[in-house]
């Protein structure tokens, strides 16, 4: 009796010793990842997933912060307390928004930060995608704009005019804005621009688009547009206007044309484990999206009149709502 009650407390004590602890040091020694998002992220198991597939398996070699995909954080000052609560400076830091982006450049300089925003160049993350000089680098959230002026006027018909609706003095909006003005002059398609400061403006810039006469307005690639969402949904429903989105959460859109999420999870991933191999970030290109989701609402597209949709857009869909 008197071994075997020895023989447990042995067995306790190697796996308590086993165990990383807030005093370990061994647990203190490993890279920590800090993830920043605005959102709760779906995708977050992608993430982890190649990390583990990259040798940096969360727990053995690695901490990520927060461990799951629902923490957010809204401002600055909400990262700086969440960099206080931290027991140690992040290895690398992962930003999924150009304020979180910047919001880890002014607070942990010179550490290396991947982040997924609209356009690093124009936000002033930074200067070369190839050789990015500083300690930024990462992947872009940006769609074909040839492709999905394509695809809107396959699904809606005959497209002349296309409206551009976007957050006024947002640098994030420029090349997505240059893209779809260059896909629709190739195209032979007039552009309508309409921006809006904030929710309060977002109904009168909607109506502009609708006096114009657009065929589709086209939501530019912004935080800024995301966060009005809210606005834009009460003010496009039952406006008549089809809108064409690059982010599904865009509920109210008859067609969305985004980054496939969980790949920029992956892609990402494969950026921090380049990192913590080593290499510098000046080595690590920014990159674009690989793969992209369609996303098709056919109850919405019903109520502009396009009840038979083309079979060859519905084959290429993700996705029919």
């Amino acid at each position: 009796m008197v071994q075997r009650v020895m023989a447990a407390l042995l067995a306790l004590a190697v796996l308590s010793a086993c165990t990383p602890s807030a005093a370990d040091p061994v647990a203190a020694d490993r890279p920590l990842v800090l993830v920043l998002r605005s959102v709760a992220d779906p995708h977050h198991a992608a993430f982890l997933a190649q990390l583990r597939d990259q040798r940096f398996a969360v727990g053995p070699v690695i901490e990520v912060v927060p461990t799951d995909g629902e923490q957010t954080y809204a401002d600055q000052d909400e990262v700086a307390a969440a960099l206080a609560d931290l027991d140690r400076t992040p290895t690398v830091v992962v930003a999924y928004s150009t304020p979180l982006a910047t919001a880890a450049v002014d607070l942990l300089p010179g550490t290396p930060t991947i982040t997924v925003v609209n356009d690093p160049i124009a936000s002033g993350l930074v200067e070369d995608r190839e050789r990015p000089e500083g300690w930024v680098t990462g992947v872009t959230f940006a769609s074909p704009a040839d492709r999905t002026l394509e695809l809107t006027g396959r699904l809606l018909g005959e497209v002349d005019r296309v409206g551009y609706l976007a957050p006024a003095d947002d640098p994030a909006v420029a090349s997505h804005r240059a893209g779809i003005v260059a896909a629709a002059e190739d195209a032979g398609l007039e552009v309508v621009e309409a921006t809006f400061g904030g929710d309060d403006d977002v109904a009168g810039a909607v109506a502009s688009l609708v006096e114009e006469g657009v065929d589709a307005a086209v939501l530019a690639s912004a935080n800024a547009t995301f966060a009005a969402y809210d606005a834009l949904r009460e003010a496009i429903t039952g406006s008549g206007l089809p809108v064409i989105s690059n982010n599904s959460r865009a509920d109210f859109a008859v067609l969305t044309l985004e980054p496939d999420g969980a790949e920029v999870r992956r892609q990402v991933a494969r950026q921090v484990a380049r990192v913590l191999a080593g290499d510098p970030v000046a080595q690590i290109p920014v990159e674009d999206p690989r793969r992209f989701r369609l996303v098709i609402d056919r109850t919405i597209a019903a109520t502009f009149g396009a009840d038979d949709l083309d079979d060859g857009v519905l084959r290429q869909a993700d996705e029919v709502r």
